[in-house]
C-alpha cells in the first residue's frame, strides 16, 4: 500500500499498544481487523507519542460490565 490510508473514526472499534516497549500501536477496525502502526514509521518517538495519544485520547473510555 502506498500512499496516505484513512480510517473514518466510526470504524475504529479500539485502539491499543503493544510490544516490549509498547512502540506498536493497535488500532482495530471493523470484524477482526487491525492496522499495526510501529514507532520506527515515524521521525521520532515524540510524532510517535503525539499521534498515539492524540488517537487515545479521541477513543471513548472502555466500558466493562461485571
Amino acid at each position: 500500500i502506498e500512499g496516505l490510508l484513512e480510517v473514518p473514526w466510526s470504524h475504529i472499534r479500539d485502539v491499543r499498544r503493544s510490544g516490549k516497549a509498547r512502540d506498536t500501536l493497535v488500532v482495530f477496525v471493523g470484524d477482526n481487523r487491525r492496522i499495526l502502526v510501529p514507532r520506527h514509521l515515524f521521525g521520532s518517538s515524540r510524532d510517535y507519542e503525539e499521534l498515539a495519544a492524540a488517537i487515545e485520547e479521541r477513543m471513548p473510555a472502555p466500558t466493562h460490565d461485571a
